[in-house]
């Protein structure tokens, strides 16, 4: 049968590829294959009805005489007479007179059974063994092939053995075995007690026998030579990159963490450009050649996926495949394989999975998955399996470098291994010199490249309903995060479930660090209201949601019942002013949101979700029976229409008791605050986005509302107006003010909190005590600053490591302003301006830790770009004269310069900028490859829109 013209994928609206739909069987009951006829051929110049020969004599043939071929007539399925591993001249025989010569593919058939000729003339009865996808040698009595795997000689009709998939068929699991073992690999549990028991001492009979020839093999097996590296790419297209890895050998090895969707994303992503680059095999880990490789055949040459495979990729995407059930799975991948004409084939095998996980059991595991798998691409290829390869597996068998012990496959087969690490922002994929890993476990894994490829980021930071399972009894435990901990022995989360959440929160830490690196805040572009210190609730509700769409409500331990209240009790004002979100921190959306959603819709508060409000109103020492807790926001949020959505995940939820703690050992660490503002405003413009803008008010923590240490706040990265709620004594019940600002102490120390308003909230008739603010308290590192007024003039205050405050009075001679010592400016820079000059404090990396009063002077411009908001930023612009280079220089100007079509080269470009070190005799062959040599070659930093990131 021929295979079906595959589809080509469309694209959808969410910018993901349309996959074909795989139809599943029509009929439910699994039917067994049709088996070739087993009825005794006739061949010309013979009998009709040859007696059948005797097992105990042998036919003694006088020299020169031909052997006449017997069949025997089979009625149904037997068991085999023949054991495994006899040589193929026990099954070779001369060939007879009349045996027709090879077909178009190479087979002798004589009443629909297949024979081959081998090289010393004579032939032998084969049949096809799925298992090892060869043809294998038959003896006549024979139900199934029990002898050597056989391939066919290119551009001859000769036939030799396979010894490669020869080696393979001892350790594939017999036929009764399969529907066991492949509902449960490690432990069969299904079926009869009989029949349980035989089939797992097969299934130990096959891995003692795996281990041990994987053990020998390895011991003697002498590597290829290793391929040459490609140098690491510069911007590259991944075209490119895919091109460079196959330039010198015709297969590639990608190794993956068990949960990286990065893998999955980048085979996806260039299914189309593999197959155009002539690869026509994927091969997978996880899946088994004893099993599964029947129905990938079937799927290959069909485009009918069965049952069973859809179940078993189903199952591999919750075990093994992304962090979450979404477009980046092992079902997706494969069917885009398919799409796109590429063989999958698998390499595991059931007798090559683990059934420990201890170390010793790891290295066995690495040692059998390998051996199987470089065998069974070895037999592809002599199969004839053309065209190139690509082989996904874990990382330590991807890129093991212990020859005699624990190869990877890539050091087996002698091609380039790259290593998969996810990113969520970055370039779309690149590759990169990898880092030794650390430990003495790991110190043998190492890849020939690191491929860091960009995820989505609610893939990488949104936990799957398997990790939910696990992480919830502890992901709210006051301690819970740090027991998780995966050195620590008195914890029994699935080791493995750990090791990712903590992977995963790295990322998360390494992306919001990076979103933060290309992020800016452009000063006045946020409408904050002019507002009566004496406005009720209503009144400024209604002035900040005129110009504005969204509110951030900031609180912190004092204040969080005060502001629960504004809240509740002003849920009539917001419905009436359209507000239709209330997003609220520390609700997951990963493990809360479809149980706040069902409440919302249904109206009936399941146990579940009153338990999880309880805890939160408890962490933040609020009665979860009273009239502003968490339960009765939702119920009467839900009166006025307004939905409720969480603002946090399982990954950025805080590790410990909230803002301003009592105990200091659990006030929260600043690195929580990029972290949960760039998840923040992820869950806020992603929501925005799918529903449509709207009004919204998000209550977080104060930390959160306005810029803090130069981390833009909620407020500045969704253009909203950041409001702070402060508990006071005495009277006015509510006062509402510009804020200027209050110092509060963290556990890394004193820091600065300022929103764009401040409401004081009374909670008592008497004032409260309070300590006059000390902004000299914020200076924590020796890259720590701030400016003062004094009656001599404005001071830059530093603290060094371990000594007093340093004071520098900036004074201006000849009107220009010099660099402080040991700033790391340039000595001969110059600054027209104090304002200019922190803008430059801060561009090399110090931190201006408060606000001075009134502001800074500075020098007045008309800035056309204030997003480049630091020295070396640029983008490309466009004039009516053609394409302009604009970036910032170091004295805070701004540089337009324009980009030159080369003259007698019309499709070349170039740029005269001496400062640059460009003189106009470059040539480029477009924006793209400008832009890689400013960033790589000039170390220059290009504008990322919010969006982009």
């Amino acid at each position: 049968m021929s295979p079906r013209t595959p589809i080509r994928p469309g694209t959808s609206g969410a910018g993901q590829p349309h996959l074909p739909t795989i139809r599943l069987p029509e009929i439910s009951p699994a039917i067994r294959n049709r088996l070739p006829g087993t009825g005794t051929p006739v061949l010309p110049g013979t009998s009709a009805n040859l007696p059948a020969a005797s097992p105990t004599a042998p036919v003694t043939l006088p020299p020169g005489a031909v052997a006449p071929i017997t069949v025997s007539n089979i009625a149904g399925p037997i068991a085999n007479s023949q054991s495994h591993g006899r040589p193929l001249s026990v099954y070779a025989r001369p060939a007879p007179k009349g045996l027709p010569p090879p077909d178009s593919e190479g087979f002798r058939v004589a009443q629909q059974r297949k024979f081959v000729s081998l090289e010393d003339g004579q032939v032998v009865m084969v049949s096809y063994d799925e298992r090892v996808r060869s043809y294998c040698a038959q003896a006549r009595d024979e139900y199934r092939p029990s002898g050597p795997a056989l391939y066919r000689v290119a551009g001859s009709d000769i036939w030799k053995e396979n010894s490669a998939a020869t080696a393979l068929r001892p350790y594939q699991l017999p036929e009764e075995h399969q529907a066991i073992v492949a509902q449960a690999p490690d432990l069969p549990s299904n079926g009869s007690v009989s029949a349980q028991i035989a089939a797992k001492q097969k299934l130990v009979a096959l891995r003692s026998r795996l281990l041990a020839d994987a053990s020998d093999f390895f011991k003697n097996h002498v590597p290829p030579p290793a391929p040459t590296r490609p140098q690491p790419s510069r911007g590259s297209s991944p075209r490119a990159m895919i091109e460079a890895f196959y330039r010198d050998a015709e297969g590639l090895v990608l190794g993956e963490l068990p949960t990286s969707p990065g893998s999955k994303v980048f085979l996806m992503e260039n299914m189309a450009t593999l197959a155009e680059l002539g690869v026509k095999t994927l091969y997978l880990q996880h899946l088994r050649t004893d099993i599964e490789q029947s129905h990938l055949d079937r799927l290959h040459k069909t485009g009918i996926i069965s049952r069973a495979l859809n179940t078993r990729l189903l199952v591999l995407g919750t075990v093994y495949g992304s962090s979450s059930p979404g477009f980046y799975n092992y079902y997706r991948l494969v069917t885009a394989a398919q799409t796109h004409g590429i063989r999958v084939q698998a390499l595991d095998c059931a007798a090559s999975y683990p059934v420990s996980k201890d170390d010793h059991a790891r290295v066995d595991h690495g040692r059998m998955m390998v051996h199987h798998a470089n065998q069974v691409i070895h037999a592809d290829r002599l199969n004839g399996a053309g065209g190139k390869w690509i082989a996904l597996l874990d990382n330590n068998s991807a890129n093991g470098r212990l020859p005699s012990l624990a190869p990877g496959l890539a050091m087996a087969q002698g091609v380039i291994g790259l290593k998969v690490e996810d990113v969520v922002i970055g370039p779309t994929a690149q590759t990169l010199l990898p880092v030794q890993a650390s430990g003495p476990r790991m110190s043998f894994i190492n890849a020939d490249l690191t491929l860091s490829v960009k995820v989505p980021w609610k893939v990488s930071f949104e936990a799957s309903p398997r990790f939910r399972a696990l992480l919830n009894p502890e992901i709210r435990e006051k301690r819970g995060i740090r027991l998780m901990d995966p050195g620590n022995t008195t914890n029994n989360t699935n080791v493995n479930i750990r090791s990712e959440f903590f992977r995963r929160k790295k990322l998360l830490e390494q992306t919001a660090q990076a979103f933060f690196t290309h992020t800016q805040v452009i000063p006045g572009q946020r409408p904050v209201p002019q507002l009566s210190a004496d406005s009720p609730a209503a009144q400024f509700l209604e002035k900040i949601y005129e110009n504005s769409h969204g509110l951030v409500l900031g609180t912190d331990a004092k204040s969080i019942t005060s502001a629960r209240k504004l809240l509740i009790d002003n849920l009539p004002v917001l419905a009436r002013l359209q507000v239709q979100r209330i997003y609220v921190q520390h609700l997951m959306k990963d493990f809360d949101q479809q149980l706040l959603d069902d409440f919302h819709s249904k109206g009936v508060m399941p146990d579940e979700l009153k338990n999880i409000l309880r805890s939160e109103d408890k962490n933040e020492s609020i009665d979860p029976k009273g009239k502003y807790s968490l339960q009765q926001l939702l119920i009467s949020a839900r009166k006025q229409g307004i939905r409720i959505l969480a603002l946090d995940t399982a990954i950025s939820y805080p590790e410990g008791q909230r803002v301003q703690d009592p105990n200091p050992e659990w006030s929260p660490s600043l690195r929580r605050l990029p972290i949960f503002n760039y998840i923040a405003h992820k869950l806020i413009s992603a929501d925005q986005q799918q529903y449509g803008a709207h009004k919204w008010l998000a209550l977080v923590e104060n930390i959160h509302v306005n810029t803090l240490r130069q981390i833009p706040g909620l407020a500045e990265l969704q253009g909203a107006v950041g409001l702070r709620t402060v508990a006071t004594g005495g009277k006015p019940a509510l006062r509402i003010t510009p804020d200027s600002g209050d110092v509060a102490l963290f556990s890394t120390g004193v820091h600065e909190i300022r929103a764009d308003l401040k409401l004081e909230i009374s909670i008592q008739s008497s004032p409260l005590r309070s300590a006059p603010p000390n902004p000299r308290e914020c200076l924590h590192k020796p890259s720590d600053f701030l400016i003062e007024i004094t009656p001599e003039g404005f001071m830059l205050v530093q603290k060094p490591k371990n000594s007093p405050y340093r004071e520098t009075l900036l004074i201006a001679r000849e009107g220009q302003l010099a660099p402080p010592a040991g700033s790391g400016i340039p000595e001969n820079e110059r600054f027209s301006s104090i304002d200019d000059l922190a803008w430059r404090l801060k561009s090399v990396g110090m931190v201006q830790v408060a606000e001075t009063p009134g502001g800074l002077p500075g020098t007045v411009r008309l800035d056309t770009h204030p997003h480049l908001n630091r020295p070396g930023m640029f983008l490309f612009g466009q004039v009516e004269n053609g394409p302009v280079l604009v970036y910032r220089s170091a004295d805070r100007s701004l540089k337009v310069i324009p980009i030159l079509q080369k003259s007698g080269m019309p499709d070349k470009l170039g740029l005269r900028a001496p400062a640059l070190g460009y003189d106009g005799s470059e040539v480029f062959d477009d924006l793209d490859h400008l832009k890689r040599e400013l960033i790589y070659a000039k170390n220059l930093d290009p504008y990322i829109a919010h969006n982009d990131l």
